[in-house]
């Protein structure tokens, strides 16, 4: 295979697939074949920069041009996002107080329906104390029906077609040494860092420090 003609995808591909398969057949169980497998590992890392040569001006030009044709959108969404994001804010701030006012509205009428259901039961009291069972009788079913009943007071704000409100859970820790393990996540980087930097001389407890050879 020669590196030094002039590439095309078509002589990538085949020169890809060769070199996969011939590092595959390497067997090593001596030093001789070591030396050759090493020694067809530094011709497959000149291959790379042969093809990173042939591609990366291409590569530089179109991510050029891409980040031109983002900047030239960015430049008409940005001012739309913010102006979606001016209604938004404006729209949940009304949504909210609105939401307040249900509230409200739902806890009165909660207030009067308890009310309503106690002075039924004082009536069924009434009643039973004068004898009439009947009327007692009646009066503790309305009791229980106003009772069982939950009023429930409709949000009076317009569902518009075409805009959807979403409910979107979010969170806060305000006191991290109060979090289960389970909700902890290790930093790895921090933790590569630290066993790069130690070359294995520093012990963390729970982690395992061990190295590997590569000859890439």
């Amino acid at each position: 295979m020669n590196i030094d003609q002039k590439l095309d995808v078509k002589e990538i591909k085949k020169e890809s697939t060769a070199l996969a398969v011939k590092a595959n057949s390497f067997i090593i169980t001596t030093d001789d074949q070591y030396v050759e497998a090493m020694s067809f590992a530094k011709f497959i890392k000149e291959s790379i920069k042969k093809v990173e040569k042939a591609f990366d001006p291409i590569i530089k030009q179109a991510h050029k041009t891409w980040k031109a044709a983002i900047a030239q959108k960015n430049q008409y969404i940005a001012p739309r996002e913010a102006a979606l994001k001016i209604l938004d804010s404006k729209g949940r701030a009304f949504r909210t107080e609105q939401e307040k006012i249900r509230q409200e509205e739902q806890r009165k009428a909660q207030e009067l329906a308890n009310k309503e259901a106690e002075r039924q039961r004082k009536l069924a009291e009434k009643a039973q104390a004068r004898g009439d069972e009947k009327k007692a009788q009646e009066f503790t079913a309305k009791a229980e029906e106003v009772a069982a009943i939950t009023p429930v007071i409709a949000s009076k704000v317009s569902k518009i077609e075409g805009v959807a409100i979403r409910k979107i859970w979010k969170f806060r820790i305000i006191n991290d040494r109060l979090l289960p393990r389970e909700w902890l996540t290790p930093d790895m980087n921090k933790i590569g860092a630290t066993v790069r930097a130690t070359k294995g001389t520093l012990r963390i407890p729970g982690i395992e420090i061990y190295q590997e050879d590569s000859s890439i």
